[in-house]
């Protein structure tokens, strides 16, 4: 799985490609850990005011963006450690970058975690 972090024209992103297969299909607690921890991330925009919350999502893949004020910069911020805390122990199955940003939301960049 990749995960990519961004942020350009006012807008943060979030970017899932591809399938763990750390275990079988049903079995494969990577794979549901970073689809929850997606899920709660656009669950939680869609309530926030000012969020103007963006979805698209085809087979393996997920891209999320939403405006940047500072709650989303918090958010995303709480989503970036759960899933550095995943590539982190799972990093054959997992593997995060994150984007330059920019000058109003300063990310340090990481190529595959």
């Amino acid at each position: 799985i990749r995960i990519r972090f961004g942020a350009a024209g006012g807008r943060l992103t979030l970017h899932i490609r591809g399938h763990a297969g750390y275990a079988a299909r049903g079995q494969d607690i990577v794979c549901a850990g970073v689809s929850m921890l997606a899920q709660t991330l656009a669950l939680t925009l869609e309530d926030t005011p000012g969020a103007d919350a963006r979805t698209h999502t085809e087979a393996g893949e997920l891209t999320l963006s939403c405006a940047e004020t500072p709650r989303t910069r918090e958010l995303f911020r709480m989503c970036r450690i759960g899933y550095r805390a995943l590539a982190e122990r799972y990093g054959a199955w997992v593997r995060m970058a994150e984007e330059e940003a920019a000058e109003s939301h300063r990310i340090d960049k990481k190529e595959d975690v």
